[in-house]
């Protein structure tokens, strides 16, 4: 075996300082001192024939030629090469593990395989700054042993651009492990599991699989037959016929998913019987397929069985050693704790695969997760055999959890999760970094959602925030508190066009558009609100409070029309501290500004909302969703376990002139199931559904206020939640938008078309009043307030042309007409103040 020097370019041995050095992922092992080595003399490579192909070609990339002056080498190769032989004991004998050693003399590359040698690479990558080289000594390897993501979400899939971005980045941040479970992949999961992939996309699972490959990343394709599996020949044929089909495709790593299913497909022993089955007639009979993996239907702690030999404990004995069981933590969507992987690891007598739930985010689809990946333990990295990351529909922002994942697995007792979230910033968005800081920063929070899974946000300005909420609300005004807050917005309004200018990344941008346009909005909000609260004159507060209310026009604009999926429609950001804050300010503001115009300190601003109801503890925390005329239980991505007698429905504040019922619940109800209706939450009448699984029930006969689906027979059953919503008619809209005139909310407004005439009652009738009109329009306006007394005879009061306007209104006019003479406008509120 000859040894193959290669001149690949110029370098020059000088000493400087030393730059601070950071890798990523974190090594296990750094020694330097405080020189580099300038690259400016020949640079020989040495073991170019034997060593990693890929790494060779990226290091050839990595090294530019320059003049030639004198040789420099650069040992590369595996163990037991002859280039690296001599390095062998300082190699790490782990799967991955390398050793490189940089000094004036050589630099030495030394991988345990070949991804070690290309890992070894992808750290020289980060070291090379300005044609230098720090002289460094690393030993490194990672500490568990399969990391990576999982394409698991429900929602649209990747597509191919997508994967392929994903597969890259993957290689260069040292992930070797992408599981490809798109759950509306039709070929993954029904109805067509059994069936080969159409000819365009088998040809793209190929090119990702070399892509894979290259990028030294096992492509590991999982099925998903639970649902409707037959437990027969003829299925377990199927499968075995379909990973055959994906073998020639070149796929050498599977997986099979039985998560979220329910009926015979949960069987735990037909489960094993199946997984070794498949590893004695596929896995065993390849010599480069990798061990198989499952996806439990029980996979976390809160929907296992806790009895001893059950569902987990019959995995754990029957299942063959090397197949690995996946596990998301406590909860579906949970932390990673040390308690948790000992809890599971002695049931299935194995340690587990961790499918870590974050960022994905297909159950709350209105908001990004963009901030640091956190609620990790850093002491587990021996109790799991794995940890893929399930992320967003939008693959690109996905990145910034996916190079924290990447970290985290590789050395987790170094894990630093917020330094690992800076630096993933600066490599997904690097010119605009700042910017797309704040934007992330901001962008963290889940909201309410049914799994209580809740992240941090907002983290720096929030003390400041609750300590000048809390002040404020005592009457104290804190100026450089509000200094601080108003910075904040600042930066808030402007990172979305630094964002853009600087282009770094086009894809992300385009995938986070509407929520780039969302926080503009919300940056802009928090500047009016901040500024609203030095003004003094009532109509400097009047304008200020109505350029507010556009804004917050603009953000409802915006989550109607963005991002309109049927779960959580909409685009929300800054939803923990940000936009609450406006929130809260902006209602003090009213509140305050309501009583110095002379509105009654008494008037209630509070408002009944429906609520969720339902006795299922699975469905306790599970959120509504509400438009102008409808309400609807968010819906539920997993089986739902509905005992009997249980219920899940939505109780209304009031009773609405007609009401129609939408539900999909996937399940064949049967005589076990109703829908039910109550005016009282206690008498219960049943409806009949228009099919055995979905129904529509229109109810506009007699008043409801309760509408509900129970469980009426002895059995506990299991259903999906994929739609419940009502559909309300109000008893007369333009009442409730005349009752707006007067309702104590200045964010209320009765619309008022040009030549249009609306009559209000003057509730001090008999005494002498000043009266102010609060409106809200961007046009010209021409208002002609006309008094009536108790015999209908008319007093012209004034023709109003300001937003803010005060006019008298004698004793004995019972009643206001308001006519637009000129323009439409929104009129706000009216407040009487007797003299």
């Amino acid at each position: 075996m000859r040894i193959l020097s290669l001149l690949l370019c110029v370098l020059t041995i000088t000493f400087l300082q030393a730059q601070d050095i950071k890798i990523y992922p974190t090594p296990q092992s750094v020694k330097t001192n405080a020189r580099t080595i300038v690259l400016d003399a020949p640079v020989f490579l040495n073991g170019a024939a034997e060593a990693d192909t890929t790494a060779v070609e990226q290091l050839r990339l990595l090294l530019k030629s320059g003049a030639q002056k004198k040789s420099y080498t650069i040992y590369i190769g595996e163990r037991n090469d002859r280039a690296v032989k001599k390095y062998d004991k300082f190699i790490p004998q782990v799967a991955g593990g390398y050793y490189l050693s940089i000094t004036p003399a050589k630099t030495v590359i030394a991988g345990n395989d070949e991804r070690g040698t290309f890992y070894a690479v992808q750290t020289l990558k980060q070291l090379v700054k300005n044609d230098t080289l720090p002289e460094i000594e690393i030993t490194d390897y990672p500490t568990v042993a399969f990391r990576g993501v999982v394409e698991g979400f429900y929602g649209q899939p990747w597509s191919h651009k997508d994967r392929i971005s994903q597969l890259r980045f993957y290689g260069e941040n040292k992930l070797n492990t992408y599981i490809y479970g798109p759950k509306d992949d039709p070929y993954h999961s029904s109805p067509h599991w059994r069936k080969a992939y159409p000819e365009k996309e088998a040809r793209q699972i190929s090119e990702l699989v070399a892509l894979s490959k290259a990028s030294k990343v096992d492509f590991v394709w999982a099925v998903h037959p639970g649902q409707d599996i037959q437990w027969n020949d003829d299925d377990r044929q199927a499968l075995l016929d379909k990973f055959e089909n994906m073998y020639k495709l070149g796929v050498r790593s599977f997986a099979v998913f039985f998560d979220d299913i329910s009926g015979e497909g949960t069987d735990p022993v037909r489960q094993a019987e199946l997984l070794n089955f498949l590893h004695d007639r596929f896995v065993a009979k390849k010599t480069d397929v990798t061990p198989l993996i499952m996806c439990p239907t029980e996979y976390n702690k809160s929907w296992s069985n806790p009895k001893p030999g059950t569902y987990l404990d019959i995995l754990g004995d029957k299942l063959y050693p090397s197949i690995m069981i996946m596990w998301t933590g406590d909860r579906v969507i949970s932390d990673i704790t040390a308690e948790g992987l000992e809890w599971i690891n002695k049931r299935i007598k194995r340690p587990a695969y961790i499918w870590w739930n974050f960022p994905v985010n297909d159950y709350v689809r209105d908001h990004l997760l963009m901030g640091p990946s956190y609620g990790l333990d850093l002491t587990v990295g021996q109790q799991m055999s794995g940890f893929v990351s399930n992320p967003m529909e939008r693959a690109e922002a996905s990145k910034i959890a996916i190079f924290s994942v990447a970290d985290y697995a590789w050395n987790p007792a170094k894990y630093d999760s917020n330094a690992a979230w800076e630096k993933a910033i600066q490599v997904v968005m690097p010119h605009a970094a700042d910017a797309f800081r704040t934007f992330a920063a901001h962008n963290s929070d889940l909201g309410k959602n049914g799994h209580r899974y809740r992240r941090d946000e907002s983290v720096e300005i929030k003390p400041t925030i609750e300590k000048f909420t809390a002040d404020y609300r005592k009457g104290i005004l804190s100026d450089q508190l509000l200094k601080e807050i108003a910075n904040e917005y600042q930066k808030i309004a402007v990172a979305g066009t630094s964002i853009r200018a600087f282009n770094d990344n086009p894809e992300l941008i385009r995938e986070i558009t509407p929520w780039l346009e969302q926080f503009t909005v919300l940056g802009k909000a928090g500047l009016a609100v901040t500024r609203l609260l030095t003004l003094k004159a009532p109509h400097e507060i009047w304008k200020a409070y109505c350029e507010f209310l556009n804004l917050e026009a603009q953000r409802q604009a915006i989550d109607k029309k963005e991002n309109q999926n049927p779960y959580q429609p909409g685009v929300k950001t800054g939803s923990l501290v940000m936009q609450p804050f406006i929130d809260t300010i902006a209602s003090l503001i009213a509140a305050r500004f309501y009583i110095q115009s002379g509105g009654n300190t008494l008037t209630s601003t509070a408002t009944a909302e429906p609520q969720l109801y339902t006795d299922i503890t699975q469905l306790k925390n599970q959120t509504l969703q509400q438009t102008s005329n409808t309400v609807a239980i968010n819906p539920v991505l997993e089986v739902i376990k509905i005992g009997a007698g249980q219920y899940a429905g939505i109780e209304l504040p009031q009773t609405p002139a007609a009401l129609q019922l939408e539900a999909e619940l996937n399940t064949a109800i049967g005589n076990w199931g109703k829908f039910q209706i109550s005016t009282d939450g206690k008498t219960w009448e049943d409806r009949t559904p228009n099919s055995r699984t979905n129904t529509v029930i229109t109810l506009n006969d007699k008043p409801v206020r309760f509408v509900r689906f129970c469980n009426t027979g002895k059995k506990d059953r299991e259903i999906y939640l994929k739609k419940f919503i009502l559909t309300l008619t109000a008893s007369d809209d333009r009442l409730k938008e005349l009752a707006f005139l007067q309702d104590g909310k200045l964010n209320t407004a009765c619309p008022l078309s040009q030549r249009e005439s609306i009559t209000v009652v003057n509730p001090c009738s008999g005494q002498n009043t000043t009266v102010t009109i609060l409106q809200n329009t961007s046009d010209p306006v021409s208002l002609k307030v006309t008094g009536f007394n108790s015999k209908g005879n008319p007093t012209e009061l004034g023709i109003i042309t300001e937003a803010y306007a005060r006019l008298d209104c004698p004793a004995g006019i019972t009643t206001l007409r308001l006519t637009s003479e000129k323009g439409a406008t929104n009129l706000n509120e009216i407040i009487w103040r007797q003299n």
